[in-house]
């Protein structure tokens, strides 16, 4: 989840003005000056709230704040039944995880033999699982067909005595094993459960924060093909990971990545055949000014140690001005993913100039994330604001990415597929995958009015089928929705 800024928090504590205020039917509560990141969550929090939390967990802890209940109602034309699609050649059109439900931030894995497949979102102002339950919760959708239909939707932890839950990620082992983790609150913040009867129960969540930490945030998961090792890439600011090697069951001590006191988050994660453990993640001055850097970080001893290299700097990004946007919402969070053979290709994005429009790039390893190729552009036609990009990979040299960018309008931002087989030298022409031309408000036939949430998934069945998961929204408050579309 985005993070919150000491600045911020400052100006919370000292010049904030809260009011109640409606534009149109959506109820919101209006902030005085520019949000950074992760602020959605604390709508609902006053001043004086958020200036405690900031007095007892400290000016580092400023960053990143425990949630706030999303006070909002639901716009007439929001809530919809029927989806109007012009399915894209190949896929099957995209449809809403739930129309009814305000959900962002998906999370999507299959089962490599099996035909087991699962969703994750968080979704707020649902009803609660107990009085003590979280606010906003994160919910669980199954598939035993490959995607072709989805169960109902439950909750993955009712976690009573949690305020709100964020930032799912699901991967699934060989034997079918499934692995789960996500925030509890920002503390203990990343916690971890597993489920061996398909995501019917779990196993009660661990917490892999150590003592010394006041918060953590935004976790990247990646484990090994038997499930036994996993790999839990976060951010307390500076950038860390921790491990497990009896799947899930213990973690050691959280090792520390970076020494350069930047804001860290992580994008992704794989474990090579060879145990090589490769994670990515991009930093942030703390202000969220300044050049943006891509990092690498790999261990070759189970997570033991870890090396961090800098693989590609980027201008600021460009400022987000859509109703309720942090200003640097725009910022890359990159992606990475491993074919069978070992092979990676990391995407992000990043404008030429500061704060200018950006690009999408693709950058390769052959040798375990030693090196790395020069950037590849990805991105559509010049001048359309590119972001979010996702990625998976299978087989020999197969993968498979989106991104969404606004070359259609501000307004009007879609999701575009592309696909490599030969390791990511050479991609397919871009599909529009965001192919549904009328439904909720924020939908039309040009595109969706904005990215909803920090970022989406896509992977692959065990029968190679794609499925890709994102959020839009009218903007960055919502409600929106998460989406879902299949290859045939």
């Amino acid at each position: 989840m985005r993070r919150r800024t000491a600045i911020w928090i400052a100006s919370l504590a000292g010049v904030l003005v809260v009011a109640t205020a409606t534009v149109g039917t959506l109820v919101y509560l209006e902030e005085h000056g520019p949000r950074l990141r992760g602020e959605r969550e604390l709508v609902g929090m006053s001043a004086a709230e958020v200036a405690e939390e900031a007095e007892e967990e400290g000016e580092a802890e400023g960053k990143a704040r425990p949630n706030g209940i999303t006070k909002q109602v639901w716009a007439a034309g929001m809530r919809v039944g029927d989806v109007t699609t012009a399915a894209a050649p190949g896929w099957t059109g995209q449809q809403l995880f739930d129309p009814t439900a305000d959900d962002w931030e998906p999370a999507v894995a299959f089962d490599p033999a099996g035909t087991y497949g699962y969703i994750l979102t968080t979704r707020y102002g649902a009803p609660k699982a107990c009085g003590n339950c979280p606010a906003h919760q994160i919910w669980l959708k199954r598939t035993v067909d490959n995607g072709a239909t989805w169960s109902a939707a439950t909750y993955l932890c009712p976690c009573s005595g949690t305020k709100a839950q964020n930032d799912p990620l699901i991967e699934v082992a060989n034997d079918g094993s499934v692995y789960a983790a996500w925030m509890n609150d920002y503390a203990p913040g990343v916690v971890f459960a597993r489920s061996t009867d398909h995501g019917l129960t779990w196993t009660a969540p661990k917490a892999v924060k150590s003592k010394a930490m006041h918060f953590t945030d935004k976790p990247i998961m990646a484990i090994s093909p038997t499930g036994r090792d996993v790999y839990l890439a976060f951010n307390s600011s500076d950038s860390y990971v921790a491990a497990s090697h009896d799947f899930g069951a213990t973690w050691g001590a959280p090792v520390k990545t970076n020494s350069d006191g930047r804001y860290y988050f992580a994008g992704g994660g794989a474990v090579l055949p060879n145990g090589t453990v490769v994670f990515t993640s991009s930093s942030f001055t703390q202000t969220s000014t300044g050049d943006v850097f891509v990092h690498v970080m790999r261990s070759t001893n189970g997570g033991a140690s870890w090396t961090q290299t800098q693989v590609a700097t980027t201008p600021e990004q460009p400022t987000c001005v859509a109703l309720d946007c942090p200003v640097d919402y725009y910022g890359t969070i990159p992606a990475l993913a491993a074919d069978a053979g070992g092979k990676l290709v990391l995407t992000y994005t990043g404008p030429t100039v500061a704060k200018g429009p950006q690009r999408v790039y693709a950058i390769r390893s052959a040798d375990g994330g030693l090196t790395w190729s020069a950037p590849q552009d990805l991105g559509g036609p010049s001048g359309a604001n590119a972001n979010f990009s996702a990625i998976t990979g299978r087989g020999t040299g197969d993968f498979r990415m989106y991104f969404m960018d606004s070359r259609n309008g501000p307004d009007a931002w879609n999701t575009w597929y592309r696909a490599s087989t030969d390791g990511g030298v050479t991609w397919s022409a871009e599909v529009r995958i965001s192919d549904a031309t009328a439904g909720p408000a924020y939908v039309t036939t040009g595109g969706f009015f904005e990215p909803y949430g920090d970022y989406g998934e896509i992977a692959t069945t065990s029968t190679g089928k794609t499925v890709a998961v994102w959020g839009e929204g009218p903007d960055y408050r919502g409600p929106g929705g998460v989406w879902i579309n299949r290859g045939l």
